[in-house]
């Protein structure tokens, strides 16, 4: 089974409305490292998939007293930033260089 349709909306407000529209039948996917080999050998058949890529959820927001990483920032860019050492040696854990290009905070480090 292949899902009904991908969506990669523009804003994080049209990803709500369609998680909002779809609820628990919608795979939400960040870099979809760990989802779409389930998806390809047919364990796991979501009916809709939204991809967060084109969301803006992937930048690493600094200020005095915190840090904002977005779901969509990848392994790759948590190792480049550097500036939380547990953060960066455990994205340097994930993968390979190509995984960890993909491979996201969302999806990798914070996921259930």
């Amino acid at each position: 089974m292949t899902p009904n349709d991908y969506y990669q909306p523009a804003t994080v407000a049209e990803a709500l409305a369609l998680i909002d529209r779809y609820g628990d039948s919608l795979l939400i996917l960040a870099g979809g490292t760990l989802a779409m080999p389930l998806i390809n050998e047919g364990i796991s058949n979501p009916e809709w998939v939204l991809s967060l890529s084109r969301t803006g959820l992937d930048t690493i927001q600094e200020s005095a007293d915190h840090v904002v990483l977005g779901a969509a920032v990848t392994m790759s860019q948590v190792i480049e930033w550097g500036q939380i050492h547990m953060l960066r040696d455990a994205a340097a854990q994930i993968g390979g260089w190509a995984v960890r290009n993909m491979a996201t905070v969302g999806g990798n480090l914070f996921a259930p």
